[in-house]
């Protein structure tokens, strides 16, 4: 999974579609080799669209959310042999509905395994091999949808999974 190009080396998780697509877009752009990672079959169609740029595409599929997935990943990167110059922590799901009536549990807890534990992992990961050599960029991502009130959103987000039973139940949540 060698690079054939001496560019800058990027990560995008969450890269088969949506913003993460445009982010991997972004830094092929601007000459960044890419390791883009999804755990959608439409990663390949995403890394193909993306050698379009003329740099080194690789395509992970890999489910950040599944114990594992980060430790998968992070080896794939270390497969590379070459040090991450910037990452893009995107991936991210949402469960819509309302928490105690219409979201399954195991849709709550994806959430919070995709959302949170697998960005914090991958980061803390990452960002040791970073601060060792003394540089790197971060991008964290996420949704609108985590800062909206629960009256203006049908999506459960990990503020919200966190905050919304504690609450008093009303019509509107």
């Amino acid at each position: 999974m060698e690079s054939t190009t001496k560019g800058s080396f990027a990560v995008v998780t969450g890269a088969s579609s949506g913003i993460g697509l445009e982010l991997a877009k972004q830094f092929a752009q601007h000459g960044f080799d890419l390791l883009i990672v999804a755990d959608s079959s439409k990663i390949r169609d995403a890394g193909n669209a993306l050698k379009s740029y003329n740099v080194s595409v690789s395509e992970a599929r890999i489910d950040l959310a599944k114990s594992g997935g980060v430790d998968e990943l992070y080896r794939v990167i270390r497969d590379t042999g070459r040090p991450v110059d910037a990452i893009a922590l995107n991936a991210g799901v949402g469960a819509g509905g309302d928490f105690v009536r219409e979201t399954a549990l195991d849709a709550d807890f994806n959430v919070i395994d995709l959302n949170i534990k697998s960005t914090v992992h991958l980061a803390k990961l990452v960002l040791k091999d970073m601060v060792a050599r003394g540089r790197g960029r971060v991008l964290f991502t996420s949704s609108i949808a985590a800062t909206c009130r629960a009256h203006l959103t049908r999506f459960i987000t990990p503020r919200r999974l966190l905050f919304n039973p504690s609450r008093k139940p009303s019509a509107t949540n």
